[in-house]
């Protein structure tokens, strides 16, 4: 709901990509609201889950650090999977054209676009039918940037570098949120 947070409740705001924001579960099984059920159950005030999850590549969820703090939460939690981990660097790192912020504006916005585009229920239903196809879903698992590189142990090159990019992330999420 998002709205006033009710007196004397738990308010917890979720962080994150496509895990935490339930791509393909079906509402009443997200991570959201099992979690909301299960605290509800175990503790002695109301707690009420706010879910911000949503296509939003990991580099973009520092943007959304001050829409989660305008929720008044007593807890943010941001789940991360080895995807998130994995993601290829930020165009603004490859590329000398263009400011960062404006290279971060445009990749937002693409990123927005791809999730109208996903919420269309044609394109749900189409990517649901090719990934019952396990040679399609294989092949989607390999040219999707697997978590190979970042769940290795010892951690390839690949891997330290994507945990040092991730780690910057963190930075500039840690840094909105404690303003």
């Amino acid at each position: 709901p998002c709205g006033p947070k009710p007196r004397d409740t738990v308010r917890v705001v979720l962080m994150g990509t496509s895990i935490t924001m339930g791509l393909y579960v079906p509402s009443e099984e997200t991570f959201a609201v099992r979690a909301e059920e299960a605290l509800n159950r175990l503790c002695s005030r109301p707690v009420e889950v706010q879910n911000m999850g949503s296509l939003l590549r990991m580099r973009f969820q520092p943007e959304l650090a001050g829409e989660a703090l305008g929720l008044s939460p007593d807890v943010i939690v941001l789940t991360v999977v080895p995807f998130d981990i994995q993601e290829p660097p930020a165009i603004s790192q490859q590329s000398d054209s263009g400011s960062p912020a404006e290279i971060t504006r445009i990749e937002l916005a693409r990123d927005k676009l791809k999730l109208k585009l996903a919420e269309s229920n044609l394109i749900v239903a189409a990517m649901h039918f090719m990934l019952l196809d396990k040679q399609i879903l294989y092949q989607t698992y390999l040219t999707t940037g697997s978590s190979r590189d970042v769940m290795s142990f010892p951690p390839t090159a690949s891997g330290e570098r994507s945990f040092a990019e991730f780690d910057k992330i963190l930075d500039r999420l840690m840094a909105k949120v404690e303003r």
